[in-house]
């Protein structure tokens, strides 16, 4: 496959924008959110001894949304520098449709699969054992999981 910098620029280009709109949107539902929440980071109270769980879910939400934004500032530095310099975009177009880099990217994805099914299922059986919401919610989402891999894998086993 042959390097051409006009066709992959115009990719980086909108892989830039996309990558912007979902570092700003984040930013703003959270922006939008604090005056909603603005008494929760004043000061943790407690109910019967436990740290109430809307402060905490508040907290996990908030350092969820800035490890995600550290994630995709660090692809925007990417994505900057391959638009900015053709060598180094030649060099990661290289790295990234390497056939063997495919194919550990595609064996550990598979395999991650994999594991995260077994242990949502583990989990969901502890969890049974002490919530039921818990529980519900976890098969649910090992069931969803479940429905996707075997989407996925009529999907790709009707295109080839």
């Amino acid at each position: 496959m042959e390097f051409d910098w006009n066709k992959y620029r115009k990719k980086i280009v909108k892989r830039l924008v996309v990558v912007v709109i979902m570092m700003i949107l984040p930013i703003i539902i959270a922006a939008s959110l604090i005056p909603q929440y603005q008494n929760t980071f004043s000061e943790v109270h407690t109910i019967n001894g436990d740290i109430d769980a809307q402060k905490v879910g508040t907290y996990c939400a908030f350092i969820l949304v800035v490890f995600i934004e550290i994630i995709l500032g660090y692809r925007l530095s990417c994505y900057i520098r391959i638009e900015s310099s053709e060598v180094y975009a030649e060099k990661y177009y290289i790295r990234t449709h390497d056939e063997r880099n495919q194919y550990i990217e595609h064996m550990s994805s598979a395999t991650t699969m994999k594991v995260s099914l077994y242990v949502l299922g583990v989990v969901a059986a502890v969890a049974g054992c002490f919530d039921q919401v818990v529980f519900y919610t976890l098969i649910a989402a090992f069931f969803v999981m479940i429905l996707i891999s075997i989407a996925t894998f009529m999907y790709y086993k009707h295109k080839n």
